[in-house]
């Protein structure tokens, strides 16, 4: 069944409404179904089987991936979700807290190594939501969104870590924000190199790590990079298998590393008969980047194996999903493509303000309650998670977060007939590597258009330097250097840039509304509008 979306006209572009709660209360009160959300690490659509296996994709996945697609064909399936940052910590912030990552300080790029935790201790935290309401909340793999270390000079830590007192406990990190227990490594490829339990490391890390000759930090004896994902995993599935059948729900977050670089995916991991986790063998006839994808595909379907095993699996809600696009450097040797929308090649990367970095694999799947093998096309944020799952367990106002979050509660559980639900989103914001800003509409007519700030990919991996969206557009503004407007309707390639061979009255008028818009946004410090 696949829901064809039934899209509202703009609101004025003086007016910036705070959306309430989608789902009436009495539809939601009592629902505290246990949540799984599973974020990979620079998937792009183009590596999911479920995105690419269509009459209409001109090139399949490299490898299937049977776990995600089971998620695709009990659950339902985004085809137009979006990170609201091409980047890694951005997103992770927008996931956490229902906001802009380019409202706090973090303007352009991601959290840098040993930075200071991101999110402010007055900011509710999705855990902190759910703790509220009764929740075990658990935290498995990737963080990265900095920590606030101590240090033995009374300085701020070096990025290397040769400052830091890695023997006292960091605050800042998944404990801090809600979270009853962390074990995971930060962030992979990045220093300190050694697990990290609630507010500790396990291990210290003194063992010293170059690159090009020069220190880049810190590790510990016996951590490895290929048993990062494989220990996560074992952690994840103890956790479900401990709060089964418990007196209370829990929010389980798996971050997983991959297939972020480094790539790295293990020769085997060997079946475990006493956790019910299936035996990974790494297949030499592929690429050491396709046998990662299995590795991911493999850490859902651990997942999905432990919660059928211990019986929970209809009291469980599955969020599966990716925090920005496919990164060619790594990807390109298998012929990996950025994803397909009605069989056109998505342009970018990881990092671009093209679609091919920040449109992503979006499931979810609550057996009994989403109805299966659905397909929906509705406009959507990955920060839009924070809400509807605040929806879903009957919060009906936000006092400290989601401010750019918007619920997504009629598309999972509303009416499917031909009209489909109404989509709650109309506009979105994305976000470049350096900083460049990309808006875009849902007009009254269902047509989608797509403004960006900046030539080429607005200062993502594939090049072009951000523009200011504050900037005045005069008589002589030079609108090919500066700005690109695309009909993703028609072209969602972004191969015709409209605004490249002179600019109509229309398109003016277009592209002065959608700037008055992102300027709106940005200005009142929300973007909740139907």
């Amino acid at each position: 069944v696949r829901i064809q979306q039934a899209r509202e006209g703009a609101p004025a572009l003086a007016q910036v409404e705070v959306r309430g709660s989608a789902v009436e209360a009495a539809e939601v009160e009592g629902d505290s179904p246990n949540i799984v959300l599973i974020l990979a690490d620079d998937l792009g659509l183009g590596e999911v089987r479920s995105y690419t296996n269509t009459a209409i994709a001109p090139v399949d996945s490299p490898v299937p991936t049977p776990a995600i697609d089971r998620l695709a064909e009990e659950g339902l399936r985004f085809t137009n979700a979006h990170s609201p940052s091409a980047v890694c910590s951005p997103t992770r912030y927008g996931l956490l807290t229902g906001r802009y990552a380019w409202r706090t300080r973090l303007k352009a790029g991601t959290v840098v190594m040993h930075a200071p935790s991101l999110i402010d201790p007055d900011e509710q935290t999705l855990a902190e939501l759910l703790g509220e309401r009764g929740y075990a909340t658990a935290m498995f793999g990737k963080w990265h969104l900095g920590l606030d270390w101590a240090t033995t000079d009374g300085e701020p830590p070096s990025r290397t870590g040769d400052n830091v007192d890695y023997s006292r406990p960091y605050g800042g990190g998944p404990v801090a924000h809600g979270f009853d227990t962390y074990f995971g490594d930060d962030t992979i490829n990045f220093p300190p190199f050694t697990w990290m339990e609630d507010d500790r490391v396990t291990a210290v890390p003194n063992e010293p790590v170059l690159k090009d000759e020069v220190l880049y930090g810190f590790r510990a004896e016996g951590y490895e990079f290929v048993d990062v994902l494989p220990e996560t995993v074992r952690r994840s599935v103890d956790y479900i298998r401990d709060r089964a059948g418990g007196d209370r729900p829990f929010f389980l977050y798996l971050s997983l590393t991959a297939p972020h670089a480094p790539i790295v995916p293990p020769e085997r991991v060997p079946a475990d008969t006493g956790r019910g986790m299936s035996e990974f063998a790494r297949d030499d006839g592929l690429t050491l980047y396709s046998n990662f994808l299995r590795l991911v595909d493999w850490s859902v379907e651990q997942v999905l194996r432990t919660l059928d095993a211990t019986g929970i699996a209809e009291d469980t809600l599955v969020i599966f999903t990716s925090d920005n696009g496919a990164a060619k450097p790594f990807a390109s040797h298998d012929h990996i493509s950025p994803g397909f929308v009605d069989g056109v090649l998505l342009r970018g990367q990881k990092a671009d303000a093209f679609e091919g970095g920040h449109r992503i694999p979006l499931l979810f799947r609550w057996p009994g309650r989403i109805e299966a093998a659905r397909v929906s096309d509705a406009l959507v944020e990955l920060n839009d998670i924070y809400r509807s799952v605040a929806e879903i367990v009957g919060v009906e106002a936000l006092t400290a977060g989601g401010q750019d979050s918007i619920g997504m509660a009629p598309l999972l559980f509303g009416d499917t007939g031909e009209s489909g639900p109404q989509a709650p989103r109309t506009y979105g914001v994305n976000h470049s590597h350096r900083g460049g800003f990309a808006i875009r509409r849902i007009d009254a007519d269902g047509r989608e258009w797509k403004l960006i700030f900046g030539g080429q990919a607005a200062g993502g991996f594939s090049g072009g330097t951000p523009f200011d969206p504050f900037t005045a557009i005069g008589d002589t503004f030079d609108f090919e250097t500066h700005l690109q407007l695309y009909d993703l309707t028609t072209d969602p390639g972004e191969s015709n840039d409209l605004l490249k061979d002179g600019v109509s009255e229309a398109e003016l008028e277009l592209v002065l509304a959608l700037q008055s818009r992102l300027q709106a946004f940005i200005e009142s410090g929300q973007s909740r509008v139907h």
